[in-house]
C-alpha cells in the first residue's frame, strides 16, 4: 500500500456527505463501528469539548495497531459505535470534519491487516471503483 497511490485515487472523486459510512450495515449487525485510535478521539474530545459521558456511550473498548513508523510502537484503538455520535443526522454532516479521524478521510477504502478493500455503498466509492476498472482497461489496452 502506497501513501501516494491512495492520495492520487481518493483524488479521483470526492465524498457527497450521505453519510452511509456513519450508520450501521444492515447486512453486518455485529459489526462493531469505525475503529480510530485513541489519541485521535482525545483530539476531537479536546478540541470540540465532548462530554466523557458522550465519548462512554458512542465508543467501544478497541484494540491495539502497529504503528507503521519506527519505532515499533503499538497504538491503542477505540471502536465508534454506528450511527457515529459525530455524524449530524439532520444536518447530514460530519461535526468533526476537520478532525476526522484518519479512517474516515481514507473511506471508502478500508484496511484490514495487509488487505485493502473498497466500498461500494456510497457514489464515492462507486466512482472510484469506475475509475480503477477504467484505468485497467486502458493499461490493458495499451499492451496489446
Amino acid at each position: 500500500v502506497n501513501p501516494g497511490r491512495i492520495d492520487e485515487l481518493l483524488s479521483r472523486s470526492h465524498c457527497r456527505g450521505c453519510g452511509r459510512c456513519c450508520m450501521p450495515n444492515p447486512r453486518n449487525p455485529s459489526y462493531p463501528g469505525a475503529e480510530i485510535i485513541e489519541d485521535e478521539l482525545k483530539k476531537i474530545v479536546r478540541h470540540y469539548r465532548i462530554s466523557h459521558k458522550a465519548v462512554k456511550k458512542g465508543t467501544k473498548k478497541g484494540g491495539q495497531i502497529k504503528n507503521p513508523n519506527p519505532p515499533f510502537q503499538v497504538l491503542d484503538t477505540k471502536w465508534l459505535v454506528l450511527p457515529c455520535m459525530f455524524h449530524d443526522l439532520e444536518k447530514k454532516q460530519c461535526r468533526v470534519h476537520e478532525l476526522r479521524p484518519v479512517v474516515c478521510k481514507l473511506y471508502p477504502l478500508v484496511f484490514h491487516y495487509s488487505l485493502v478493500s473498497l466500498k461500494v455503498n456510497c457514489e464515492y466509492g462507486k466512482d472510484l471503483y469506475r475509475s480503477i476498472i477504467e484505468e485497467r482497461r486502458r493499461n490493458v489496452r495499451s499492451r496489446i
